[in-house]
């Protein structure tokens, strides 16, 4: 059973490094629709899940992602501000967590998820 804690939130910016525990999780690095003119309890709820990971020290990784570690970078260029949620989790559970987290949100930062190929056309209808 994995002993999970409640998730939180900062944005991925020097100022809430401090909010982010030292200790072993998993995270999503997400954007927000905020420029969707919609309203409404699902706007305000709705994030777009971008990266996925887990570590060992979430500070360290936080630390790493501000310096624009993997694809992270170029979401930095696309969203305005991007959200870091974490939560704390044992170290061994930390791989199936994040395995779980990266089939069901499909983040499309995660090189892991890119399975396309070109294939033949086919023709529509």
């Amino acid at each position: 059973m994995v002993d999970a804690r409640e998730w939180k939130r900062v944005y991925l910016e020097e100022l809430y490094i401090s909010q982010v525990p030292s200790s072993p999780g998993v995270y999503l690095i997400c954007a927000r629709a905020q420029d969707v003119p919609l309203s409404g309890k699902v706007m305000e709820l709705l994030y777009n899940a971008i990266y996925v990971g887990q570590s060992k020290n979430m500070r360290t990784r936080f630390r790493n992602h501000l310096a624009g570690y993997r694809n992270v970078q170029v979401a930095k260029l696309t969203f305005r501000r991007l959200h870091f949620w974490f939560t704390e989790l044992n170290i061994q559970d930390l791989d199936n967590v994040e395995q779980l987290l990266l089939e069901t949100l499909g983040p499309s930062a995660n090189a892991i998820n890119v399975k396309a190929k070109v294939g033949q056309p086919v023709p529509a209808g």
